[in-house]
């Protein structure tokens, strides 16, 4: 009878496992869609203020990339934070959180995933087009993989290797020729370049933090609050050392008076909340692999969601990048995981 009741207990917390699991890769998906839309409205709100002071120039694109992605962090990293009060969590949560010294560490995970990897992204999207950025973006589970082998001492399997192998040649098919109507593309890809390491370095510092915490307090206050003024700080001091503060303060300026790009900004705001959050989430229900195989898929999705908006925001790929952006995500889930297990909810999941 105990042998009996043991089992079935077993069973429903197998089963409940599972379920977890399956809703992790749902919230992967929907982050891989979001991302997708959020970078969209981001680069659209930076291509208005950029238009509206009339400047082409390689330092006012990242100045103001980095500025408009403050706002929507920062932004993102309040709506998070009055979620949290909304459904019962109290203030000082916040305190103990910052008390926790192991969780401070995530600063240096909103440094690198903050002005480097998402701000480089919201750099590369408007020179180089959201498709090829994602593309390179997708690099990510390769320099993991590769960080692991080297600071961890783990051994990837062959499979690994020719994830990478493929990955690889996806992004030089993607990177060989640019589409109609982009400008600097090549400059557009190597600042996405920059997107995997810095999301490499987030992925090494923050996984062991996530499983000690909340992960939608510490991607809200850290991730987003303090991400948010990291990508300012960083074009003010740029800002500073160039002579160049009036461009700062212009920036500023157009945010807040063209509504259209307040909208935009406050659009992102929200998609960054939740993108961000089910991000991490599913990373600790259906684990880091699988949401990781799922939530770079961008490249892919990136296609169908650049011609559904193509009204409002310019979009132009190529046949070869369509090819190319398949290609990437097939290399980066052989990566992560082998392609039986990807949907394949066990014990382990």
């Amino acid at each position: 009878m105990i042998e009996k009741s043991s089992i079935t207990s077993m069973e429903v917390f197998r089963k409940k496992r599972i379920s977890l699991a399956k809703f992790g890769l749902f919230l992967a998906l929907l982050s891989s869609f979001v991302l997708v839309f959020f970078s969209l409205f981001n680069s659209g709100a930076q291509t208005i203020v950029l238009g509206a002071m009339g400047e082409s120039t390689v330092l006012a694109t990242i100045v103001t990339a980095l500025i408009v992605l403050g706002f929507g962090e920062f932004g993102a990293g309040i709506i998070l934070i009055l979620y949290k009060l909304a459904t019962g969590s109290p203030i000082t949560e916040y305190k103990g959180l910052w008390d926790l010294k192991a969780s401070r560490i995530v600063l240096i995970s909103a440094l690198a995933a903050g002005p480097l990897a998402t701000g480089c992204l919201m750099i590369a999207i408007p020179l180089c087009g959201i498709t090829y950025a994602n593309s390179v973006l997708a690099l990510t589970p390769m320099l993991v993989a590769l960080a692991s082998r080297i600071f961890l001492k783990e051994i990837p399997v062959r499979r690994v290797y020719i994830g990478i192998a493929i990955s690889v040649i996806g992004v030089m098919i993607a990177s060989y020729s640019p589409p109609q109507g982009v400008s600097n593309f090549y400059l557009g890809i190597m600042f996405a370049l920059f997107c995997p390491i810095g999301f490499c370095v987030e992925s090494m510092v923050s996984s062991r933090v996530m499983d000690l915490t909340d992960p939608i307090e510490v991607c809200g206050f850290y991730r987003c609050l303090f991400g948010g003024l990291f990508d300012v700080a960083v074009p003010l001091i740029i800002c500073l050392v160039f002579g160049k503060m009036e461009l700062f303060l212009q920036v500023f300026q157009f945010v807040f008076s063209s509504s259209t790009a307040l909208l935009f900004v406050v659009i992102s705001a929200v998609a960054i909340a939740f993108q961000y959050s089910t991000a991490y989430i599913s990373y600790n229900y259906c684990g880091p692999s699988r949401g990781m195989a799922i939530t770079f898929s961008t490249p892919v999705w990136s296609i169908p969601i650049g011609y559904l908006m193509a009204s409002i925001f310019p979009y132009s790929v190529t046949k070869q990048g369509m090819v190319a952006a398949f290609i990437v995500v097939i290399g980066m889930v052989l990566i992560v995981i082998k392609p039986s297990e990807l949907f394949t909810m066990r014990e382990t999941a």
